[in-house]
């Protein structure tokens, strides 16, 4: 959730991140490979991906909706192959998308089963 946030507003952030991620500096280099592939500003949908320096690329979608002042966002990201355990990385490819953009984000990792602590999401996240 983007709080105090007009969901057009964000689709662009998110819009922009895909294109030339990433707005958080700390994130080490080779987990910034995010690269486009469409958005609807109709539906308030954008959908992107990462490639890994390994091979592996993962695909995120964010679909927002907007509830009075702030701008819900259902997440999600998938790995291209089988993952039995991704060491968190579906879960650090939408966080690093989110982070330093200017709102407040409340993040709820709903289905998400691989997730470091919360205290832990930043320091863990530049490196995954």
């Amino acid at each position: 959730t983007f709080t105090n946030a007009e969901c057009e507003d964000v689709l662009k952030i998110l819009t922009q991140q895909f294109q030339s991620c990433c707005l958080e500096k700390s994130i080490e280099e080779s987990y910034t490979h995010y690269s486009l592939i469409s958005v609807d500003n109709t539906k308030l949908k954008v959908v992107g991906q990462i490639k890994f320096d390994d091979g592996y690329i993962d695909q995120q979608t964010f679909t927002l909706k907007q509830a009075g002042g702030v701008c819900i966002a259902d997440a999600c990201s998938v790995s291209q192959s089988v993952s039995y355990y991704d060491y968190c990385a579906n879960f650090c490819n939408l966080h690093n998308l989110v982070r330093n953009t200017g709102y407040e984000v409340v993040e709820q990792p709903l289905e998400c089963q691989f997730q470091p602590d919360a205290n832990q999401w930043d320091s863990y996240c530049n490196k995954q």
